[in-house]
């Protein structure tokens, strides 16, 4: 069965249309039992075409479609597939394709020399394949016949030099139609109308996924390169293993590569634990703090505190044992998941500055706490370690790090310098075309001024609202999971209402047809990569424009591949924490300076005065209408209750935000189930994740991981 080998999808930089669903559906469809992709000068979409490949029974074969040189007037003056054999092969072409892209006139032949081994080569130039030969072995470098080519060039240099012809689709795009969409796509990423499109940019409706008897009817006079491609496929690396963690390997002040699981890194990690608690827990710490159940008492329920002295272990004073226990408890899990060197770097990188505070469900983990990761105690507050981390989780545990707005660039150039470039890399946004860029952008090519399209898009976007579809022009989607299902079309969304012309009613559809594929890249907000030897061997990797190195993977890839991501994000709350701070030991001697990490802002009293009267405007979290109001109602407003009111606060939840209210001011009562007596802190009223992740295990048996899968459908979360 014929295998197609030069394939583009969507997620190819404006240089393909067809989602890969639809590549994978339609390979199925055809009985074929492998797939090449091989998008334009990357692999930005790779993880994800193994996962649909493994769902469809299709064998994924990795590569990428090399185009360098050339210039606006002229095509690319080195036009080559590379295919991958084996995994050393996968690691050259990742090393190949993150340095076309430091160096764009870099030359193949050369990069060969270098970064060959390992790879077959597809080359459709007689010229460029004989400076190929002799880089390479003889049935590593095959001749591409493609679609629109003379083949009579290539078949006579394959003769010349004792090479095999293969044939191949150079499949652009999956229906015949499909053409209009892709010249679309060209005019646009090279900024001109589509008028003004060369020649050599405009591929025929031959570029559409054939089966193989289309093929055959191509290239009736060679038949062998038809079957070459078979056997080429067969050669091809088809089995793919991203499930190994990817760990941070560095010093951080002993003398071992933090590789997963080692006993030095967990020694090392016990240590720094420790010696955490033993300046965390150096006052009398409240063990637990709950909320007692107001079954069929009508009280709310009131904290009850219970004191535990907990002294610093070098002044000999043991830890509390709860506070032991749990620690020994993360710490077991933590290694036998061999998890020590990611909380090692986390704690390293934090470490940097005095002012930084650890979110998400990482603020469970008393391990994150004592290493100064998060700030806020497990016990104190009696948050749950599984919701962090279980036995059943494979992934990472995800931590984000916020550091005030204005210092966050300085911890990256301290995570770039620390690690090195060639070990380190931040991760890419994939950048979509969205329904208004769409209907800018096609606009554009057909020669709309930036008047005539504006005038469109405010009649579109007011019309799609009358029609049901207000948040069309605000819809994110997905490059790697398009489906445009629902879209509205001309026919569906009051048409005459728009009162456009014909030109510009074309214009608006093929914009739909175009919301989802991949535009550009970009540098994620925050998340940054560390890996223990050499960054490019895992992922290729670009240069973004602000000048940091960017993986060609987004978040989600990122993180299937095994790669370890910290979220390092700027927050300008920290900042007027920061700088209230300097201002008020400004007027202090320096043994009475306020320490962000001692200060206890919980219980002020003239803090609880204003948040009861709900004067709460410009505090991060709690300056909304509907919280201030809340605060003011409520009339609780330490700690707990704010957290709970920060929860609730969500669309559709009046009434139970009425029904806490009843309960606080001392309405009976009661759990709906025995079991569920975790919801006695926040008054029987299920206002957290966490809690809904507890309920499925207490009362549906669930494992931790089903629970947690529950919980990111509930959330609606995509899942993998």
């Amino acid at each position: 069965m014929f295998c197609h080998l030069n394939v583009h999808s969507h997620a190819s930089p404006m240089r393909g249309t067809a989602p890969m669903e639809a590549l994978v559906d339609r390979a199925g469809s055809l009985g074929m039992t492998c797939l090449a992709l091989t998008d334009v000068n990357g692999l930005w979409g790779f993880v994800r075409f193994i996962q649909l490949a493994r769902r469809a029974g299709l064998q994924p074969i990795c590569g990428a479609h090399v185009l360098l040189g050339g210039s606006p007037d002229t095509p690319p003056a080195q036009d080559v597939v590379f295919l991958v054999e084996d995994q050393r092969g996968y690691a050259n072409l990742c090393r190949l394709l993150s340095r076309i892209h430091d160096e764009p006139d870099s030359d193949l032949a050369t990069l060969l020399g270098t970064f060959g081994k390992g790879l077959f080569v597809l080359c459709p130039d007689p010229a460029l394949l004989r400076r190929f030969v002799g880089i390479l072995p003889t049935d590593h470098l095959y001749g591409e016949l493609r679609p629109g080519r003379d083949s009579t060039p290539i078949l006579a240099a394959c003769d010349e030099l004792g090479l095999e012809p293969v044939a191949t689709g150079e499949v652009c795009f999956l229906e015949p139609e499909d053409t209009e969409i892709y010249r679309l796509l060209r005019a646009i990423d090279r900024n001109e109308r589509l008028s003004d499109l060369p020649e050599w940019e405009l591929k025929s409706s031959a570029h559409h996924f054939a089966d193989e008897a289309e093929i055959r009817r191509r290239y009736p006079h060679c038949p062998q390169a038809i079957d070459n491609a078979t056997a080429l496929a067969r050669k091809c690396q088809t089995e793919w293993d991203f499930s190994a963690t990817i760990f941070p390997g560095a010093s951080l002040g002993i003398d071992a590569d933090l590789s997963g699981g080692s006993d030095q890194t967990d020694t090392h990690l016990r240590q720094l634990v420790y010696a955490g608690a033993a300046r965390r827990y150096h006052s009398p710490l409240r063990l637990p703090l709950r909320l007692r159940s107001g079954q069929g008492s009508g009280s709310p329920g009131l904290p009850v505190p219970c004191t535990t002295r907990v002294g610093l272990r070098p002044e000999g004073q043991a830890l509390a044992p709860e506070v032991v226990a749990r620690i020994e408890k993360e710490l077991d899990l933590i290694g036998r998941k061999g998890f020590a060197p990611y909380f090692l770097v986390v704690a390293d990188i934090v470490g940097q500055k005095r002012l930084t505070i650890g979110r998400g469900s990482g603020a469970a983990s008393i391990v994150s706490y004592c290493l100064f990761i998060t700030q806020v105690d497990p016990l104190r507050h009696n948050l749950t370690f599984e919701r962090f981390l279980h036995e059943e989780r494979t992934d990472l545990p995800d931590i984000d790090v916020d550091f005030a707005w204005d210092e966050r660039d300085g911890v990256l150039a301290y995570v770039f310098k620390k690690y090195g470039r060639e070990r380190t890399a931040m991760v890419a946004n994939h950048v979509t075309l969205q329904p208004r860029a769409a209907v800018r952008e096609v606009g554009k090519v057909f020669g709309l001024s930036n008047e005539e399209i504006l005038a469109v898009t405010r009649r579109i976007a007011l019309v799609f609202a009358e029609a049901g579809h207000a948040n069309l022009f605000g819809r994110d989607i997905h490059p790697l999971r398009l489906d445009t299902t629902g879209f509205p079309t001309l026919e569906t969304a009051s048409a005459p209402a728009l009162n456009l012309d014909d030109t510009l009613r074309r214009i608006l559809n093929l914009a739909m047809r175009l919301v989802g594929i991949f535009h550009y890249p970009s540098v994620h907000s925050g998340g940054v990569i560390v890996v223990p030897d050499e960054i490019r061997k895992y992922v290729p990797v670009l240069t973004a424009p602000k000048g940091v190195p960017i993986v060609q993977w987004e978040k989600d890839q990122v993180e299937d591949a095994g790669l370890v991501k910290i979220d390092l994000l700027g927050n300008r709350s920290l900042a007027v924490v920061r700088d209230c701070l300097r201002h008020i030991n400004l007027y202090r001697k320096p043994k009475d300076h306020l320490s962000y990490h001692h200060i206890q802002p919980i219980g002020d009293a003239g803090t609880t005065a204003l948040m009861r009267q709900g004067r709460t405007m410009g505090i991060f979290y709690i300056e909304s209408p509907a919280t201030r109001q809340l605060l003011a109602k409520a009339g609780q407003v330490d700690f707990e209750h704010v957290v709970i009111y920060s929860s609730i606060i969500r669309p559709a939840a009046n009434r139970f935000i009425n029904l806490l209210i009843e309960r606080i001011h001392g309405a009976p009562w009661e759990l709906l189930h025995p079991d569920l007596d975790f919801l006695n802190e926040s008054y029987g009223i299920m206002v957290y994740e966490e809690q809904v992740f507890l309920a499925a295990v207490a009362l549906a048996g669930f494992s931790y991981s089903e629970a947690d899968t529950l919980r990111k459908i509930g959330t609606k979360k995509s899942l993998r």
